[in-house]
C-alpha cells in the first residue's frame, strides 16, 4: 500500500542484512586464524576496518541529505553485499583483508548491527512525522533485526555440520550471506520515500559544529570499543577452548 510506504519491505530488508552481516560479523576473526593471520595482526586489521567503516558512515550520511535517503541504504547495503561475495570467490588473503575493510565488518553490536545503517533513521523520520508512528516503526526496525541476529549466529553454529572441506565451510556461508544481502538491496528498492527539497547549504555550520562534535566523539569512542570487543569475542572464546582442551589432555 502507498500509504504505508514500503514499510514491510524495509523490516524485511533489515532482517536480510541483520542475517548475513551478523554471521560475517562473527565469523570474520576466526577465518583470518583459519587462513593463517596471527591475533596481533587480526586485531590490526579489524583496527582499520573500524576506521574505513568510520569514514564511509559519515559520508553517506551527508550524502543522504543531497541524494535521498533510500539511496544511501541501498548503497550502504552494497558494500556488504560485494565483501560477501568476494569472501566467497576468492581464498587470496589480500582480497580477503580488502573484503573485509570495504564491508565495515564490525561496528555495532548484536542486532543493532543489521538495523542501524546510514539513512535509515532519517528516512523513517521522513517518511513518518508524526513521533509516536516514528518510534512505533524504528521500534519494528529495531527488534526485527535483533531477533534475525539469531539467524546470523545460528549460521556459525551450522558450520560444523556441513559437508565440505573447512574453508569450504567458510565460503559457503558467505554465498548465503550475499544471498541475504542481495534480498536486503531488493527490498530497499521497493520502499518508498517522501520527496524533499534537495539540500544545497554547507554540510555543517559553524554554529552547530561544537554541539554536534562532543555527541560525535562520544559515540565515535564508544562505538570503536563495542565494534573492536563484539567482533573478536568468537576468537577470544575459541582460543580459550583450545587452552582448556589442551590443559585437559595433559
Amino acid at each position: 500500500m502507498k500509504s504505508d510506504m514500503g514499510f514491510k519491505y524495509l523490516v524485511f530488508s533489515r532482517i536480510f542484512r541483520s542475517i548475513g552481516i551478523i554471521y560475517i560479523t562473527l565469523v570474520a576473526p576466526l577465518y583470518l586464524k583459519f587462513i593463517g593471520f596471527s591475533l596481533v595482526s587480526i586485531g590490526i586489521i579489524f583496527l582499520f576496518i573500524i576506521l574505513f567503516n568510520t569514514i564511509l558512515v559519515f559520508a553517506l550520511g551527508l550524502l543522504g541529505d543531497r541524494v535521498g535517503y533510500k539511496k544511501t541504504l541501498i548503497i550502504g547495503d552494497l558494500f556488504p553485499f560485494l565483501a560477501a561475495f568476494l569472501l566467497f570467490s576468492s581464498s587470496l588473503k589480500i582480497v580477503i583483508i580488502i573484503s573485509l575493510l570495504i564491508g565495515g565488518i564490525g561496528g555495532t553490536a548484536g542486532g543493532m548491527r543489521g538495523v542501524f545503517s546510514p539513512g535509515l533513521t532519517a528516512l523513517v523520520a521522513s517518511n513518518w512525522k508524526n513521533d509516536l508512528e516514528r518510534v512505533r516503526r524504528l521500534g519494528i526496525l529495531t527488534s526485527a533485526a535483533a531477533f534475525s541476529s539469531i539467524g546470523g549466529s545460528s549460521m556459525l553454529s551450522i558450520k560444523s555440520f556441513l559437508p565440505f572441506s573447512p574453508e569450504l565451510k567458510f565460503r559457503f556461508l558467505f554465498l548465503i550471506s550475499a544471498i541475504l544481502l542481495a534480498l536486503s538491496i531488493l527490498s530497499l528498492s521497493a520502499v518508498n520515500e517522501v520527496a524533499r527539497p534537495k539540500k544545497n547549504s554547507k554540510i555543517m555550520k559553524l554554529s552547530s559544529l561544537k554541539y554536534s562534535g562532543k555527541v560525535m566523539l562520544s559515540n565515535s569512542l564508544s562505538g570503536m570499543g563495542v565494534g573492536l570487543a563484539v567482533p573478536l569475542l568468537p576468537l577470544w572464546f575459541e582460543e580459550l577452548v583450545e587452552k582448556v582442551r589442551k590443559i585437559w589432555n595433559k
